[in-house]
């Protein structure tokens, strides 16, 4: 999120957006879509280097994703979930979620992971 606000990416983006251009993001872009970053930290709490303090996203949909899902973050998930003012889902490296005109869609292998 420093390199996207730094860069400008966040307002450029959601201009492209209204005009009708696609986005696509894997791993930590598809985090940056959500109204915040803050799942980024549930299962690795020391990764924030930059130190941001304000952990605001794009706000493109409006749930958190929770990607690159294996079975030993189900504790911390469920623990932060149960606290989450959004709801969220949850990704293994094999699914994407295709929103369409307001509408997620879970898309790839294997069911939605429910905690």
């Amino acid at each position: 999120m420093k390199c996207v606000r730094e860069s400008g990416f966040d307002k450029v983006v959601k201009e492209l957006i209204l005009k009708g251009v696609i986005y696509i993001g894997a791993s930590a872009g598809s985090c940056i879509a959500c109204p915040t970053i803050e799942m980024a930290y549930w299962k690795h709490p020391d990764r924030n280097t930059f130190g941001l303090t304000d952990l605001r996203a794009l706000n493109l949909v409006p749930f958190l994703l929770s990607v690159h899902f294996k079975p030993e973050y189900a504790p911390v998930l469920k623990r932060k979930i149960s606290t989450s003012k959004y709801p969220v889902k949850i990704l293994t490296d094999e699914q994407a979620i295709l929103v369409r005109n307001g509408e997620a869609k879970l898309v790839g292998c294997g069911e939605e992971i429910k905690i």
